[in-house]
């Protein structure tokens, strides 16, 4: 066998190589890794989440006197206080023809986290465990379960949600990628 027939017959190996299911398997998993990498780490390909807006609002006691609630979520770590999102993290790569085709999924938010979204109103947002609980309940606007300005605000105009890219793979990701395909090639083809 000459050169150009070996190095066919090579092209020929690495290419039913990466058919295989591990290789896409492997792939995939690398990325639901590094995507949950980077909720962990709190910052994607573009940098360092903005964290969460400090939310505000005003109640009056019962002497009438004005209180003020902040909301439980200011300060924390923006798509890791409950952990759902990261939990839902899914990813499946189908191999065709030296094409690698891979697929991300999780909780139906995540895609508005990760791109960003401006609405345009009225939004409810909860400032206590409470509100946000009777929210996901579906009681939250059930007349005296919850008082407006201590357990939740009404956003009238809407509000915007930052980009927080947590999907799409970092420079350090594809070298992980690559290191995976690589080491995987030599076990499947007897390298060294």
């Amino acid at each position: 066998m000459n050169h150009a027939q070996r190095v066919a017959y090579m092209k020929q190996r690495i290419a039913k190589a990466l058919e295989m299911p591990s290789v896409g398997a492997g792939i995939a998993r690398i990325l639901r890794d590094s995507m949950g990498a980077h909720i962990d780490a709190g910052q994607g390909r573009e940098g360092q989440f903005d964290p969460i807006k400090p939310i505000t609002g005003t109640w009056f006691d019962r002497k009438g006197v004005p209180q003020e609630s902040v909301s439980y979520r200011t300060g924390e770590q923006p798509l890791k206080d409950t952990g759902r999102l990261r939990r839902s993290l899914t990813a499946s790569a189908t191999v065709t023809g030296g094409t690698i085709d891979v697929k991300v999924g999780g909780v139906g938010y995540g895609e508005y986290q990760n791109r960003g979204i401006t609405t345009t109103g009225p939004n409810f947002i909860p400032l206590t465990k409470k509100g946000a609980r009777n929210y996901a309940g579906g009681t939250a606007l059930v007349p005296g379960r919850l008082q407006q300005g201590k357990d939740y605000i009404m956003a009238w105009q809407g509000v915007t949600v930052p980009a927080r890219n947590f999907v799409e793979p970092t420079p350090e990701d594809f070298h992980v990628i690559g290191n995976s395909i690589f080491t995987g090639l030599k076990l499947t083809l007897g390298g060294k």
